[in-house]
């Protein structure tokens, strides 16, 4: 033995040795001539093993769990050569499937948080609709030609003026008039942070408004008014905050919330009529191509004044317009008396 050999031995615990007991000797009798063969008990009930039965606690789907266990006994089935018997199962495999499918993580209606009866309509839109009332009704059918190409999903409207003062949002105000005459779902969405008009043209002091909803994260709803008998919705800008008015309304346009709004309403109308302000204002027309990518307006209405217009604005307002994606579906003459 060599010395590493011995030093392992040495200090190396081996388990004291167990002398292993040898196996009875069998028990054979006289007549035994051959190898002896072990001897099973018989089972105590003398059914076969195909008509085994088990029983399992039922729980009624929405019920409270029973005090004291239902206990049901199926009727025996014959067993497949292929099938095993499992006398235990774990308890998951006994949930009742679901009465109702799980509500879906968004509700799918959109209900805004402040509802009236109606509102207040500028006199200059009731005279309007009254002289031109047909012409409207020809522009909200070009509207709803537009709408309806993805299912589900509404169609985002952009209306602005050449310039500033051209009447842009009162034509807005006749064109939602004309949709919600055909039934149609229609809210109207001040974007014009320079100057917002729709809530104190429709009669409303809104307590929350989109300004709100882009600086705070709050939902959209919370700043949507309803007008039940008009049947048009208003997401109007706070008239009160100066933070309102540019530059801040480029950031604003510019922000996911913009985005996040545009989504919601899309699902929730089939048409939403967005107020830009004017294409040919330097500091509108910023914040105006922030919201027509950011809310992915495809197509605008503008307005004018031939009084203010010069002879190359439509081609102007066009390729700005074009540069952004948006289609110029024509222009709208309003001449004021």
């Amino acid at each position: 033995m060599s010395t590493n050999q011995a030093f392992i031995k040495a200090y190396r615990h081996d388990p004291p040795r167990v002398a292993t007991p040898s196996p009875p000797p069998p028990t054979t009798t006289a007549a035994t001539t051959g190898p002896t063969r072990a001897r099973v008990r018989p089972p105590a009930s003398a059914e076969p093993v195909a008509a085994w039965q088990s029983s399992v606690e039922i729980v009624v789907a929405n019920s409270s769990w029973p005090a004291t266990a239902v206990v049901a006994s199926p009727p025996p089935l014959p067993l497949l050569p292929s099938q095993t018997i499992i006398g235990k199962r774990p308890l998951s495999s006994f949930a009742p499937e679901p009465a109702v499918a799980p509500a879906p993580l968004v509700e799918p209606t959109f209900t805004p948080e402040t509802t009236i009866s109606a509102f207040r309509w500028p006199p200059v839109c009731r005279a309007l609709w009254e002289r031109f009332g047909g012409e409207y009704e020809h522009i909200a059918e070009t509207l709803l030609a537009r709408s309806g190409r993805e299912p589900g999903r509404g169609d985002v409207i952009g209306v602005s003026s050449l310039h500033a003062g051209d009447g842009a949002t009162t034509m807005l105000l006749c064109f939602a008039v004309a949709l919600a005459a055909r039934k149609r779902s229609v809210i109207v969405v001040d974007a014009n942070f320079r100057a917002p008009r729709l809530a104190g043209l429709l009669g409303v002091q809104p307590s929350t408004s989109w300004q709100d909803v882009l600086e705070q994260g709050l939902p959209v709803a919370e700043a949507v008014i309803r007008a039940e008998h008009d049947g048009v919705d208003l997401l109007p800008l706070d008239l009160r905050a100066p933070t309102a008015r540019e530059p801040n309304g480029a950031k604003l346009a510019a922000g996911l919330q913009t985005a996040i709004t545009a989504g919601v309403l899309r699902y929730a109308y089939e048409i939403v009529l967005v107020d830009l302000g004017a294409v040919l204002a330097p500091r509108s027309f910023v914040t105006m191509s922030h919201l027509i990518r950011n809310m992915r307006i495809e197509a605008a209405i503008a307005v004018t004044d031939p009084k203010h217009a010069e002879r190359d604005d439509f081609t102007v307002a066009g390729e700005l317009l074009d540069e952004t994606g948006c289609e110029l579906l024509g222009v709208i003459e309003n001449r004021t008396a």
